[in-house]
């Protein structure tokens, strides 16, 4: 499972360019409801998903809607 994610994360028709992905994690790092702020593994605590993987997929989006 783990490599069909990586495959995923990997594919230009299903990622944001890296500008996108950072103004997305910008907004995040603002955000109240921001989980495991200092470390590597920051979460969002109304979805529970992986900030930089979500940030980098196409046809995510925020779910309070700030991106």
């Amino acid at each position: 499972m783990f490599l069909y994610i990586k495959q995923i994360l990997n594919d230009k028709n299903r990622v944001v360019s890296a500008k996108i992905k950072m103004y997305r994690l910008k907004i995040c790092a603002d955000c109240e409801h921001i989980r495991l702020k200092n470390t590597m593994y920051k979460r969002c605590h109304k979805c529970g998903c992986f900030l930089s993987a979500k940030s980098k997929l196409l046809n995510q989006k925020c779910p309070i809607d700030k991106w």
